[in-house]
């Protein structure tokens, strides 16, 4: 078996840690059982061996020196196409997203698999560029432990950079009475495991799926009340959220604190669906792309084939059941 590294990028590591954690101990459990894991700013930081499999996140990281025969792995957390109906996705929201594609399109020449979060985009990135992509699920392992609803310390948790649109919707919630986790420098898996609620507001007028926020908000067992998110119908069962729009989002808290029966069921049944279902489906889904990526590894350096996404790689078509790259 090949070594492994993986190196993220310490920003984004902040943002993503507990997923952070999952991936990399599948990448152990599959691959290579000492794979080191760098958290830097930059990929030449880290120290790994020629021939390595490289697993990569970090949208700011620079272009680097590529080592000897190493396959190297870049992990998409970000959006960069325009989903769904136009119309519902502003212009600060279609200046992000071409910036997103151009920062993913500069990193392509020096990246031979790309693994994509989110399905709707997987299936459009792999018509639009010249590198394999696979689209991964996003997990983490559920809380150890679960508190009560009554025992969480904050009504509502809302974890991300705050700005005129999310403000809105925090402080009507706070008009209302009820209390919101600690927003910045924090883990938001921390922060979700204290609350009854995860609040999900898009921060820019768009419809784009924001699954890491929603994953950890189902392994921590906390109901989700969220903006309209396109495709979220497709991944997370739709008894586990309630979805609206921004301006009754505040309404929608309110109506499902009030009912404690109602909250308390629901976050068993996200708490359980988590780690019976969907956690089971990434688990196996993780273990098909990491032999996958093996075999590519091996391929090439067997072929001696520099450029490897020249090979004869099939495209796969679904984030559900991937199909082997040879």
């Amino acid at each position: 078996m090949p070594r492994a590294v993986f190196i993220i990028n310490s920003i984004s590591y902040s943002h993503v840690r507990n997923i952070a954690l999952f991936i990399h101990e599948t990448i152990k459990a599959h691959i290579d059982p000492d794979a080191s894991m760098f958290i830097c700013e930059e990929i030449d930081d880290a120290d790994y061996d020629e021939g390595s499999i490289v697993f990569l996140i970090g949208e700011t990281f620079s272009p680097y020196k590529r080592r000897p025969n190493c396959t190297y792995v870049y992990l998409n957390f970000s959006v960069v196409s325009l989903l769904g109906n136009p119309l519902l996705t502003g212009r600060a929201a279609r200046s992000s997203i071409r910036r997103k594609y151009q920062m993913l399109h500069n990193k392509l020449p020096l990246v031979d698999v790309l693994l994509d979060y989110y399905p709707p985009q997987t299936k459009r990135l792999q018509h639009q560029i010249n590198v394999p992509v696979v689209g991964f699920d996003v997990a983490a392992k559920p809380a150890e432990t679960i508190l009560p609803m009554e025992r969480r310390a904050y009504d509502v948790c809302f974890v991300g950079q705050m700005n005129t649109r999310r403000e809105k919707v925090c402080d009507q919630i706070k008009a209302l009475g009820f209390s919101l986790s600690p927003s910045t420098d924090v883990v938001i898996e921390d922060e979700l495991a204290r609350s009854r609620i995860c609040l999900n507001v898009h921060a820019v007028r768009s419809y784009h799926l924001e699954i890491p926020r929603f994953v950890a908000a189902l392994a921590t067992a906390t109901p989700i009340v969220t903006e309209r998110s396109f495709g979220v119908h497709d991944v997370i069962d739709s008894d586990l959220f309630l979805e609206s729009r921004c301006a009754r989002l505040s309404t929608e808290v309110e109506q499902l604190l009030s009912r404690p029966d109602r909250l308390e069921e629901m976050g068993d049944r996200a708490g359980r669906w988590y780690k019976n279902s969907y956690l089971t489906k990434a688990e196996n889904n993780w273990r098909r792309i990491c032999g996958d990526i093996v075999a590519l590894a091996v391929r090439s350096s067997v072929s001696r084939q520099k450029p490897i996404r020249s090979a004869p790689i099939e495209r796969h078509q679904t984030s559900e059941a991937h199909q082997e790259f040879s």
